[in-house]
């Protein structure tokens, strides 16, 4: 995918320059370990990050737009409201870590793994590139207009999450709970999800299911004129 850039400086860091309110953009960060530090509304804009660790850090409202993150490890620390807006994350991994509300929009996510325990409730993944990544416990997310192709969502939790006009297309969604998740014009096509998952969705009429499927959905709602969720809903 090419070389990162070059910042004009790369010199060291003191640990003590990671603090509330740092500006610490565009400086070559990459391999450094960040553990246990507040902080609070610093900002990291177009950073080199890869291959750094973050453990053990409160980061509330702090700015990571533009960052180059790929490898990157975020363990052990809570984020909260924080900009992480067209970040080159791929292979990123994020374990026992509370990301609450953060903002990934167009970011480059592929092949990242939020798994082990990862918190990401009412994250926004807009237009993001989410590749076979992984991802558990979501709820409340947006995923709005994001590719997640070969994604794997199985097991997780994406509750009442925003999957509108997002491509899944073999996105892998074994056991996930969808209930209330909206996938109006989202493309589902060759995704490991069934019937019954679907059913526990909103706006699912409107999504693409490929061809097999539509079929099948076409002739449970002629059979059951109240909709799918008699054929498949709840037993009492």
């Amino acid at each position: 995918m090419g070389s990162e850039p070059q910042p004009a400086s790369a010199k060291p860091i003191p640990n003590r320059r990671f603090r509330p309110f740092a500006q610490l953009d565009g400086l070559d960060l990459r391999t450094r370990v960040i553990h246990f530090r507040n902080l609070y509304k610093a900002t990291f804009r177009e950073s080199l990050l890869s291959g750094s660790v973050l453990s053990g850090c409160t980061a509330r409202r702090m700015v990571l737009d533009g960052a180059q993150m790929i490898g990157a490890t975020i363990e052990r620390t809570h984020m909260e409201d924080s900009s992480l807006r067209g970040v080159v994350a791929r292979h990123m991994v994020v374990s026992r870590s509370r990301l609450t509300r953060c903002d990934f929009t167009g970011a480059s996510l592929s092949f990242a793994h939020f798994v082990a325990q990862a918190d990401l409730t009412q994250e926004i993944f807009d237009g993001a590139t989410l590749t076979e990544a992984h991802l558990r416990n979501a709820p409340g997310a947006s995923f709005v207009g994001a590719i997640a192709r070969g994604t794997h969502f199985n097991d997780g939790v994406f509750t009442d999450a925003n999957f509108t006009d997002a491509k899944l297309i073999n996105a892998d969604f074994t056991g996930a709970d969808l209930t209330g998740a909206d996938i109006t014009g989202a493309d589902l096509t060759g995704a490991k999800v069934t019937v019954a998952q679907i059913l526990t969705t909103v706006g699912w009429q409107k999504a693409a299911f490929g061809s097999e499927a539509g079929s099948l959905f076409a002739s449970v709602q002629r059979r059951s004129p109240n909709g799918l969720s008699r054929e498949f809903g709840p037993r009492p």
